[in-house]
């Protein structure tokens, strides 16, 4: 039976980024990665963080997983209006532990590619975030922006609306 009908969570799966990089020998490599837009922020243990988001690659989507200190969220969420800023971070202290960003942390970053890690339904390797360059909020709409979200994940994007013409 074909896997997409056994495990139909599959069917939106893009390739890994960090096996691609690695295909093309850029591990040990420092990357700079700039205009990243994040979406997924969750905790992994004590210490450490990840974001994901998907990218484009050579004309094919790619799903990314950026592994950093929790010490630097902060910075990574810098460039965030202080009032979501705090909504994001409380958030990320309760369970479950993770929310959506919605794609509006929009980063510059140094990365270097991490070990191969077995998912649950795939091995990939995450970038390990070296250094945040830069931290932006960048509201404007995506196509890509997730609409199936459970309701008891945190959703950034829900958390402010834009003022536009007569709005003013």
């Amino acid at each position: 039976m074909p896997k997409f009908l056994v495990k139909p969570e599959l069917r939106r799966f893009s390739p890994d980024f960090g096996s691609k990089l690695k295909k093309m020998g850029m591990d040990g490599t420092e990357i700079f990665l700039p205009f990243a837009r994040l979406d997924l922020f969750a905790k992994i243990d004590e210490d450490w963080m990840m974001a994901s988001s998907n990218c484009d690659f050579a004309g094919e989507k790619h799903c990314v997983s950026f592994d950093f200190p929790v010490s630097m969220l902060g910075e990574m969420l810098s460039g965030l209006p202080n009032s979501l800023k705090e909504q994001f971070l409380t958030a990320l202290k309760r369970a479950p532990f993770h929310a959506m960003a919605g794609l509006v942390v929009e980063v510059d970053l140094v990365v270097k590619l991490g070990r191969e890690t077995q998912g649950t339904h795939e091995k990939f390797i995450p970038l390990i975030v070296e250094k945040v360059k830069a931290s932006r909020f960048n509201p404007d709409p995506v196509e890509e922006d997730p609409k199936d979200v459970p309701p008891h994940i945190f959703q950034l994007r829900n958390a402010f609306k834009l003022k536009t013409g007569k709005q003013l």
